[in-house]
């Protein structure tokens, strides 16, 4: 989404002076956030509430070991843009003088993760069957078992990364339009 204003103001100062100011603001946002954005991690299974705590974006974590399809990503732009602009026609015989310039603050903040909010893998180890024999105990146990306890066989975190950048930009013009006779305009500037 976005929104804008212009606040603006033409003055004629005399028949041979116009003066034109103009005062600008924009501002645009852009992104995408995960719908289970502030879940409660406590109703995927009894671990997962102390999980919870480790994450820094409260969503569904990004399971890995085929369980794919959870959300981790999180990506917001805001932008600020604003404008001060001002122009002077003054008319002069035959010549037309035309000035002014522009000055502009331009805000840019960007955060961005693709997985603050974690990623897990889960296997049978949590849910597999106690034996003496390591054999027997690859043949039990199942990694969604795992995933639904909360018990994850190893996990990931990344923090979201945060960017601002400021930038200004400042513009000037002078314009002389001349008109030298009936047939012959110069325009320097």
């Amino acid at each position: 989404g976005s929104q804008n204003f212009v606040i603006g103001d033409t003055v004629t100062i005399n028949p041979n002076t116009i003066a034109d100011f103009r005062l600008s603001y924009l501002r645009g946002r852009d992104g995408f956030t995960p719908e289970q954005l502030g879940i409660d991690l406590s109703k995927f299974g009894s671990a997962w509430g102390t999980l919870a705590s480790q994450v820094s974006l409260d969503t569904a974590p990004l399971a890995s070991n085929g369980f794919q399809g959870f959300s981790g990503v999180d990506n917001r732009a805001i932008m600020n843009d604003y404008f001060l602009s001002g122009s002077l026609i003054r008319i002069l015989g035959r010549h037309t003088l035309k000035m002014g310039g522009e000055a502009r603050r331009n805000e840019w903040n960007f955060a961005q993760t693709t997985s603050a909010a974690g990623s897990f893998t889960f296997d049978q180890g949590f849910t597999a069957q106690l034996t003496s024999s390591s054999a027997q105990v690859a043949k039990t146990g199942y990694a969604g078992a795992s995933f639904f306890l909360g018990n994850p066989a190893s996990a990931s975190l990344a923090s979201i990364a945060y960017t601002d950048a400021i930038e200004w930009y400042l513009g000037a013009y002078l314009q002389d339009t001349f008109q030298v006779n009936r047939k012959l305009t110069l325009t320097p500037g």
